[in-house]
């Protein structure tokens, strides 16, 4: 598993609690979707969809669905573990793993 700096402040703040999907933008800086997809791809988060304006073509209306983001136990288990060992030490020892 290879975790990047802003991945792992993405994770953990979700430790701390759920994040919406704009918080999620503002954390994850210029690449959301590549965070997201590798934090989902890892099993370390989930998201929740709920509401939303049916558009009438089997879809909902821009801007009316609500997106929420919550750490799965394995990112929990992340999280801590890092906490164990410092941040900036584990992040290391991850990278390290990959070639």
């Amino acid at each position: 598993m290879l975790i990047d700096k802003i991945s792992f402040n993405l994770l953990e703040s979700l430790y701390k609690h759920d994040l919406s999907e704009s918080e999620v933008d503002a954390l994850a800086g210029e690449r959301p979707n590549e965070t997201i997809n590798l934090l989902r791809k890892e099993n370390l988060i989930s998201s929740h969809a709920s509401g939303g304006i049916p558009d009438g073509e089997g879809g909902f209306l821009n801007g009316t669905v609500k997106v929420t983001y919550h750490i799965r136990p394995e990112g929990r288990a992340v999280v801590e573990q890092a906490q164990k060992e410092g941040v900036d030490k584990w992040l290391d020892r991850i990278s390290n793993l990959i070639p």
